[in-house]
């Protein structure tokens, strides 16, 4: 019996030693595991979870910077930067549900659905301890309410920022353009860094194409905050680098008389000053306030610029594209000359209509019973379409295209801004490539007087007619003062004769001065050489006259004026383009002259 007794005990002592043994190993197992792990967070992951740490006891503010101003050439401001006041949301704080904050709220100030939608798409992009920005612009009855209540709200926050403005309104709007809050699709190619605290970016104009030069670069402040997110103290700072200022050719006093007197119309206008290529004006009708747009348009108001038959937020003066009727006879005759097609002296009868041998089809001109013999001096002085008709089958469309483009139709100019049109300027093979069909020889009776395919814009104008000024100098267009991307500093001047400029700006000078088409300007102080146009719409049948009484008003002609001054030492070159309205280009234009050179004056 005490045999099985010893037997046993040592059973159960080798049991247990084997029990302890396996424990042991555990524990020692467990313990490398632990002291491991510990020794892996504290030694290895260390910087990381000191970085997470701080992130939790210490705020890093981005500072935006202020925007850089804007100048026209006179140093007045046309875009600035004011304080503004912000209703901002801590999250954190808020101690009811959402939809019963934003009840309360309401009571105490308005809050529209787009503002409540905007706040919602945006928090995410925010810690929680972070203030939302929830309502901009707020004005001094809305901030004194706010402060009255806040005491019930420790969720709301008021900051004061400066935002951009445009202090005149829709006078700038389509050239300096607007900025807005930076969207989805803008914030997936900008540089995050360069951005940091910065909602707003130029969408068009001005502002989006010198987006860097006027961004600067934010700034940022370091505090220590506690668990609600409330900053102790202040650790260290670094001041934004603001943007820089951009000074412009632009001159306000010319810019509101053109825009005056386009006013209620529809219609464009590009000024420019023929010994720099700076734009002087520029001028798209109907237009609208870029303020709307700052902080976030409303989605009602936005809906109306955009749905509004004059297309207010189009800009014609640089993308409207318009046919450059009797605007284009002076580059007629230059290539014609440079041809040597005919003489200044050729003259060809006009019974009032031309027709291409062997066919019936009149092409009519303006003047219905003709103008008799017509050299090339009364053709363009009184703008005879049946002299540029017989013109234009000598010279053919593809000499036409060729000198057209000579002068930048149907080219994109070399200008500081965003959205420039290239136009169309037909030839032969274009016709084949895009139309899949030949060249028919009526189409180069109609493209003698710019009508037809050929499409154009002011700007492109502007720019032909500074051409024709400096006798075939070639300028480089610009908005800009200070760029050195854009420059002057090579001259190209075009390779036709001295004498063909003179016998053509002559007959543009007689066109004002004489019983020509562009009269309403005679008896100004300064010399002017110009040319009208009358951009045809629609095709009147054969033997039919125009009558605009039978024709719904936006199919009426457009009313083109070309011109430059003075004659002999030209210094501004314009075009106004007015559509649906024949009568007033020339008046607008001696608007225009008349500002520039009273400012001249006052200058002295």
């Amino acid at each position: 019996m005490a045999h099985h007794l010893i037997k046993y005990f040592k059973e159960e002592i080798q049991m247990t030693t084997y029990r302890i043994w396996t424990v042991a190993i555990l524990i020692f197992i467990a313990s490398c595991i632990l002291l491991g792990r510990i020794a892996y967070l504290q030694i290895i992951e260390y910087n990381t979870f000191k970085t997470l740490a701080n992130d939790n006891r210490i705020l890093i503010q981005p500072i935006p910077p202020s925007r850089g101003l804007i100048f026209d050439c006179h140093g007045t401001i046309i875009a600035h930067n004011k304080p503004s006041f912000t209703l901002s949301i801590l999250p954190k704080q808020i101690t009811s549900s959402w939809s019963d904050f934003v009840i309360e709220l309401k009571k105490i100030i308005s809050i529209t659905d787009d503002e409540l939608n905007y706040f919602n798409r945006v928090k995410k992009k925010y810690k929680l301890f972070e203030a939302i920005p929830l309502k901009y612009n707020l004005n001094d009855t809305e901030i004194a309410c706010l402060s009255v209540q806040q005491y019930r709200f420790p969720a709301l926050k008021i900051t004061a920022q400066l935002i951009r403005e445009y202090p005149d309104d829709h006078l700038f709007s389509h050239v300096l353009g607007y900025v807005g809050r930076i969207n989805k699709k803008e914030k997936s190619i900008i540089n995050k860094q360069t951005y940091n605290g910065i909602h707003i970016i130029g969408k068009t104009g001005l502002e989006k194409f010198y987006e860097s030069h006027l961004l600067g670069y934010p700034g940022y402040r370091s505090a220590e905050i506690d668990v609600n997110g409330r900053i102790k103290k202040t650790l260290y700072h670094v001041p934004p680098v603001h943007g820089k200022s951009l000074h412009l050719y632009l001159d306000r006093n010319i810019q509101m008389v053109a825009s005056n007197a386009l006013k209620n119309k529809r219609g464009a206008i590009v000024a420019l000053d023929t010994r720099t290529g700076g734009i002087l004006a520029l001028v798209s009708q109907p237009t609208f306030d870029p303020n709307e747009f700052v902080t976030g348009i409303n989605s009602k108001l936005y809906h109306q610029l955009q749905t509004n038959i004059d297309k207010p937020l189009f800009n014609r003066a640089t993308l409207g594209t318009y046919p450059p009727a009797s605007t284009l006879k002076p580059i007629m005759a230059l290539a014609a000359l440079d041809q040597n097609l005919i003489t200044p002296d050729w003259e060809f009868f006009d019974p009032g209509y031309y027709q291409l041998p062997g066919f019936e089809h009149k092409y009519r001109n303006w003047k219905r019973k003709g103008q008799g013999y017509v050299n090339l001096h009364t053709a363009i002085m009184k703008s005879n379409d049946t002299y540029f008709y017989q013109l234009a089958v000598k010279l053919g469309i593809n000499n036409i295209h060729k000198y057209t483009t000579m002068f930048g139709y149907g080219e994109k100019p070399d200008l500081d801004f965003p959205a420039i049109a290239k136009g169309l300027i037909p030839s032969e093979s274009w016709k084949k490539t895009y139309c899949h069909q030949p060249w028919y020889p009526g189409e180069t009776v109609i493209a003698g007087i710019g009508q037809g395919y050929m499409q154009t814009t002011p700007l492109q104008m502007a720019l032909a007619t500074a051409l024709i000024a400096n006798r075939g100098k070639i300028i480089v267009p610009r908005l800009a003062k200070n760029q050195a991307s854009i420059s002057n500093t090579s001259e190209t001047i075009l390779p036709i004769s001295k004498s063909h400029w003179h016998i053509v700006i002559k007959a543009m000078q007689d066109a004002i001065s004489a019983p020509g088409t562009g009269w309403r300007l005679q008896n100004t102080p300064f010399s002017i050489a110009g040319k009208t146009g009358t951009a045809q719409l629609i095709s009147i049948a054969q033997g039919k006259r125009y009558d605009k009484t039978k024709i719904k008003k936006s199919d009426w002609d457009h009313g083109l004026f070309i011109a430059f001054s003075p004659v002999e030492n030209p210094e501004i070159a314009l075009a106004v383009i007015v559509e649906n309205e024949h009568n007033s280009a020339v008046l607008i234009a001696k608007k225009i002259f008349e500002i520039y050179f009273k400012n001249k004056l006052d200058a002295r």
